[in-house]
């Protein structure tokens, strides 16, 4: 056992409390607790957080979902809980059937050995969504829902949780939907030119959640909601790349006034050049460019992102004006909903996951533990179960 004592901690009613948290192995057993069992990490007065979510991450540290192996994604992972991510859904990008199942079953197989932070699901981003809103993604990869070949995503993802984003408007979408719902899979809606009907008859079908919110989906006109409004009208999860620059600061705090916090799910739509810097990439097939942290192609399209979830965090906070302990449960407990996941983990609860955060007022984060191990210490400098000590 271990008891994390002398802080304060987030509570499972998302307020900042006093009090000791105690794990047991993998799980939390007790919040709030003056008692002490086993041994102790003194907190020295800064904060116990549940670790952050992230169902929408594409890669970091030049590592690529699409063709990385088992051992890098693993090695992502660790980088990773540095950053107070300790779940995250590896996500996909449209291309065809064969490399999709292939990165689906890497990502399975490196889920089965965790080293750093949890793989509890997938993301398949594409490829049934509109060319018309296509982002980074390549248009010949790009087709019809097909009931069939989600069967084959389902089937390789195993036991891993799966999420889909798909555009409401194709046609044989919303049998498509229902299909994934009925298998026990999330359907996103995203990368959508449809109308603000299109997303009432996806979220009819089975949807709950739209994918970045404002972001490659039609927007908001004051005669036609699109599916941006549509969004914010609904009673769904949306996810938010909460950088500044995929969503304005002045967007993000009116979304937040906008919604109710409890269904805005923080994300990074990260890509491989997180944590390197700027400079020159490849993404989707394509050449991109990162220039103080913004990813675009050429043309000046946005690629994804280089944001962590920390930062997610400190943004939404700093943007939108709220608690520090809400915009915790923007990054933890409310993506592990919109993923079918908060029964495990997501917040500081007994019988969770201890997947914590040691973090000061500021959000600076101390010591991440995973699954009851800590995996991250910010005085060694180091993730401490990271044998390439020369980085992922």
């Amino acid at each position: 056992m271990l008891t994390f004592i002398n802080g304060s901690y987030v509570s499972d009613d998302f307020l900042i409390k006093k009090g000791n948290v105690t794990i047991d192995g993998e799980n939390i057993i007790s919040a709030g607790s003056g008692e002490v069992s086993g041994k102790t990490v003194d907190l020295n007065g800064n904060l116990l957080s549940p670790g952050f979510i992230d169902i929408h991450i594409h890669g970091a540290k030049k590592t690529d979902i699409m063709d990385g192996n088992a051992d890098s994604i693993n090695r992502l992972a660790v980088f990773l809980a540095s950053t107070g991510t300790t779940s995250f859904f590896p996500t996909t990008v449209a291309a065809d059937t064969e490399s999709i199942l292939d990165a689906i079953q890497r990502v399975r197989k490196a889920s089965q050995k965790p080293q750093g932070a949890s793989i509890d699901g997938v993301h398949i981003e594409g490829p049934f969504v509109s060319s018309r809103r296509k982002g980074v993604f390549d248009p010949s990869f790009l087709r019809r829902p097909s009931t069939s070949e989600y069967d084959l995503f389902h089937d390789a993802a195993g036991s891993l949780k799966v999420r889909i984003t798909a555009a409401p408007e194709l046609e044989g979408s919303a049998q498509f939907f229902r299909h994934v719902r009925m298998r026990g899979g999330c359907v996103s809606i995203g990368h959508s030119d449809g109308l603000e009907k299109d997303a009432i008859r996806g979220l009819e079908n089975g949807a709950n959640c739209f994918t970045h919110l404002f972001n490659a989906m039609r927007g908001i006109h004051h005669r036609e909601p699109g599916i941006a409004g549509a969004a914010i009208d609904s009673s769904a999860y949306t996810e938010l790349i909460c950088d500044g620059m995929h969503v304005v600061p002045t967007i993000v705090r009116m979304v937040f006034g906008a919604r109710d916090p409890n269904l805005i799910a923080l994300i990074t739509d990260a890509m491989p050049a997180m944590g390197c810097g700027d400079g020159d990439y490849s993404f989707c097939g394509s050449s991109v460019h990162v220039k103080n942290g913004k990813v675009t192609e050429d043309d000046g399209t946005m690629a994804g992102s280089t944001l962590t979830m920390v930062n997610a965090v400190k943004n939404a906070e700093r943007f939108a004006d709220i608690s520090l302990a809400q915009a915790i449960r923007c990054a933890s407990l409310v993506p592990a909903k919109a993923a079918g996941i908060a029964d495990r983990t997501g917040s500081i609860t007994p019988g969770k996951r201890a997947d914590l955060i040691v973090m000061d007022y500021g959000a600076d984060i101390k010591e991440v533990y995973c699954r009851g191990k800590k995996i991250y210490d910010v005085q060694n400098g180091n993730n401490e179960n990271d044998t390439d000590k020369k980085g992922v």
